[in-house]
């Protein structure tokens, strides 16, 4: 007359960080990915093709990778600069 308890564990997607090296909970960080025509797109949905790198969602550490020119290899210096604002803009609103 033992009831079977029955614990489901949450699934949990770990992606490492750019600058850190460190493994985080996918949704502490922001997906960046390459699209087809050239320009580096943020990824908010996390689901478009292509191969992604990931940056934790704080203000400093956005700073922190492109002032160490982390993602020079794939974000064209003209567009270093919006990139990095609409990222911390994005990290503002709180999302």
């Amino acid at each position: 007359r033992f009831r079977k308890i029955i614990i489901v564990k949450e699934f949990v997607v770990y992606r490492m960080d750019l600058l850190s090296r460190v493994k985080y909970p996918r949704e502490r960080l922001l997906r960046l990915v390459k699209a087809s025509d050239g320009n580096v797109v943020l990824d908010l949905d996390y689901n478009m093709e292509g191969r992604g790198v990931y940056v934790l969602k704080d203000e400093e550490q956005i700073k922190k990778t492109f002032q160490k020119k982390r993602l020079s290899k794939i974000v064209p210096q003209s567009q270093e600069k919006a990139l990095m604002e609409e990222m911390i803009e994005y990290v503002k609103r709180g999302n």
